[in-house]
């Protein structure tokens, strides 16, 4: 796995190790995850585009800071309260794929909180090397085709865009 080059080989260990940091990542992504979720079943316009996630997760426990999340990307001309807002992102509810019940994350959050992560926590990597453009490449150039063809979403994938 990529985790196995650019990681701390010891500190991975102290974290539990890459299942670890799997749970971790989908629990600290799940406020991120149901606003993405609001956003879209309501329409809200949130730009996520815009959002620097990284600067939101605390580098010590990897969690992410809700009200500054939320504050960043709420704005007046929205038509949506921020308290919306907030109560979206603090809601108990766990969005999962309706095809896997898998709880559903963007791969891409899941990036940037594991770059959080190999700057202190499983690494000492800067921020420039944990960019999550940075790490899609290095998993685009680690994973094999093989591993793709082998998935269970990759027929589902390509059943739906033809």
């Amino acid at each position: 796995e990529m985790l196995d080059e650019v990681a701390s080989e010891n500190k991975l260990v102290a974290f539990g190790g890459i299942e670890a940091l799997r749970a971790t990542v989908c629990e600290v992504l799940q406020p991120l995850t149901r606003l993405r979720r609001a956003n879209a079943i309501s329409g809200w316009g949130l730009n996520f585009d815009s959002l620097d996630l990284a600067s939101k997760v605390d580098l010590r426990t990897l969690a992410i800071k809700v009200q500054s999340l939320c504050d960043s990307l709420w704005h007046s001309s929205l038509g949506v309260q921020k308290e919306a807002i907030y109560d979206a992102a603090n809601s108990t509810q766990i969005p999962v794929c309706p095809h896997t019940s898998i709880s559903l994350i963007r791969g891409r959050d899941a990036l940037v909180v594991t770059g959080v992560a190999l700057r202190r926590l499983i690494g000492s990597l800067t921020h420039q090397q944990v960019a999550w453009e940075r790490l899609e490449e290095l998993l685009r150039l680690a994973a094999p085709e093989a591993s793709a063809q082998a998935s269970n979403w990759l027929p589902r994938a390509v059943a739906l865009l033809t």
